[in-house]
């Protein structure tokens, strides 16, 4: 950015703006300070995309992402404008679902994952009556990828056990009047774990559904030429909690006052990596090289 009027400019828009052919989204950005830097490289023009998005779905919650483009910038560009909504359409859903478990008894919600079965029709993931959560097909898919987050990978785990209690506190307010869930129980220690367990299992099957909706808008569209495409890095910030997910090898640190060296929040989508190359094959794929060019 280009002097402090420049700077200022930017920091009053609420709408995309073109910077250096950078696109920023910007909205609402008052809970921190931020900075950002990019360049094109050896590139004839800039392809990459960053995202800054404040209040996304209440007072508390802010999302920030980098989408490093390939073959043009069109869908780095499309990404930043439609991953918020993407993003704010699945977390409005999870605030739906955890109000509704919340009200039939959470624990009928968790007991799904220590059950081992993918039977979807014993009545622990369908609601049995029409409440706010509703019964459209956006809600039952969305229980129906919670329960196989559960079964296949377990869960979240929260990095950092001796904070878990204060970050329990902190995501009952989450999303205002928006997304709120109401304060968490603190009768007990096990309840908060619980309703905190929910609460960021719920987030990561958001995220994950705006990544393969994203995914979809993209190959949709009309604009994005055939080759070009982007990866996708977002961090989700509510109070105190920070949601990283990623597809593709751009990366997430965290810099702690406290540590010399900067912490990795992602891993790499490369066939470098061999967690990745064991999760492609999982899948029934193969990872060549071709002409002498990188796998």
């Amino acid at each position: 950015v280009h002097g402090e009027t420049l700077l200022q400019d930017f920091m009053e828009r609420d709408k995309p703006v073109f910077l250096d052919d950078l696109v920023v989204e910007h909205a609402n950005m008052a809970r921190c300070d931020y900075g950002f830097a990019a360049t094109a490289g050896r590139r004839d023009g800039m392809e990459d995309a960053l995202l800054v998005h404040g209040h996304l779905s209440g007072d508390t919650d802010d999302l920030f992402g980098v989408f490093d483009g390939f073959g043009g910038a069109a869908a780095s560009r499309l990404a930043t404008i439609a991953f918020p909504r993407l993003l704010a359409e699945e977390l409005k859903t999870a605030a739906r679902l955890r109000a509704s478990w919340a009200q039939h008894g959470l624990s009928a919600s968790l007991r799904f994952a220590g059950s081992g079965s993918a039977d979807f029709d014993d009545g622990i993931f369908k609601l049995e009556t029409e409440d706010e959560a509703g019964s459209d097909d956006s809600t039952e898919s969305f229980q129906r990828d919670y329960a196989e987050f559960l079964l296949r990978d377990g869960g979240c785990v929260l990095s950092g056990a001796a904070g878990a209690a204060g970050a329990a506190d902190d995501a009952g307010g989450v999303g205002g009047a928006d997304g709120a869930d109401g304060a968490l129980d603190a009768e007990s220690d096990a309840a908060s774990a619980a309703t905190l367990s929910t609460y960021t299992n719920t987030i990561a099957v958001a995220l994950s559904r705006a990544f393969r909706a994203l995914a979809d808008e993209i190959g949709r569209s009309t604009e994005v030429p055939q080759g070009c495409g982007t990866t996708a890095l977002v961090a989700y910030v509510v109070d105190s909690l920070v949601f990283v997910a990623n597809a593709g090898d751009t990366r997430a640190i965290l810099r702690r006052e406290s540590e010399r060296l900067p912490v990795r929040l992602s891993t790499d989508h490369k066939a470098s990596e061999p967690a990745e190359v064991a999760r492609v094959r999982a899948t029934g794929a193969n990872i060549s090289c071709i002409s002498g060019s990188v796998p």
